[in-house]
């Protein structure tokens, strides 16, 4: 049975559960794995059942106290999740020590520094850890190193050579496997039911055989333009001599599209 509705990671649930029935859940961890398998929405799932007030066994979040709805909210004040700006190439250093005027009394390790305002312990996530700057990875360190006895950190990326070797070294590895292709048809077919959208069920079958187990990368197949591109791009790869110049053009226009 899919813990808390999450589908395809039962093996890393079932980890987690058994650390927290050992006392044993606690300190830094790094979420590895492809993009759109799920990873985020674990650790954001995982935050709101260790922060909840009445949790069931099998670590499953009540839904009902006031740190579930908070949690719901995006409004807790013992979660704190920092990601990318959409408009940034990295996450910048105040989203860990604050501005220049406000060094280490604002951003993320000062907050973990804090008392739980609602729950026993503490949450942070790092979404995008791929796009940590060495900058805003050295100050990360210390925390990830000495964290509080009641924070639990949570960095969220896509392959161990994208992250910092001394990042590596101080968190517990979670690697997070791709879907089974079915898992994802099904998935991706019940998200356009819920939308609306008449997509033929030959293309969300073929979208989700092409996808690596990606939801993701399912749902970006299903647009009509990528989808010609991929034809074009088999179709450019398979000639020779190979085409370069015109690969190049061509990948690069979809891209900036």
């Amino acid at each position: 049975m899919a813990w808390q509705g999450i589908e395809g990671h039962d093996r890393v649930a079932a980890a987690f559960v058994a650390g927290e029935a050992c006392g044993h859940l606690t300190g830094s961890y790094l979420f590895i794995g492809p993009p759109g398998v799920g990873k985020a929405t674990f650790a954001r799932t995982l935050a709101r059942s260790l922060t909840c007030l009445a949790p069931s066994p099998g670590l499953v979040a009540c839904g009902r106290c006031a740190s579930c709805a908070q949690a719901d909210a995006g409004s807790h004040p013992d979660i704190d999740i920092v990601s990318k700006p959409e408009d940034r190439a990295t996450i910048p250093l105040e989203a860990f020590i604050g501005d220049a005027a406000h060094r280490m009394r604002e951003g993320l390790c000062w907050r973990l520094l804090l008392r739980p305002a609602v729950s026993g312990r503490k949450v942070a996530i790092v979404l995008d850890a791929d796009h940590l700057s060495e900058e805003s990875a050295n100050c990360l360190l210390k925390t990830l190193e000495e964290p509080s006895a009641n924070a639990v950190i949570i960095l969220v990326g896509t392959a161990l050579e994208r992250q910092l070797p001394t990042i590596r070294s101080r968190c517990q590895v979670i690697r997070f496997g791709p879907l089974e292709t079915e898992l994802v048809e099904r998935l991706l077919a019940a998200e356009l039911q819920l939308a609306g959208d008449e997509t033929e069920p030959a293309a969300i079958a073929a979208a989700a055989a092409a996808s690596g187990g990606s939801l993701d990368r399912a749902r970006l197949l299903l647009d009509a333009e990528v989808g010609a591109f991929r034809t074009r791009l088999l179709e450019l790869l398979s000639r020779r001599p190979l085409r370069g110049v015109e690969l190049a053009r061509e990948t690069n226009e979809i891209v900036e599209a």
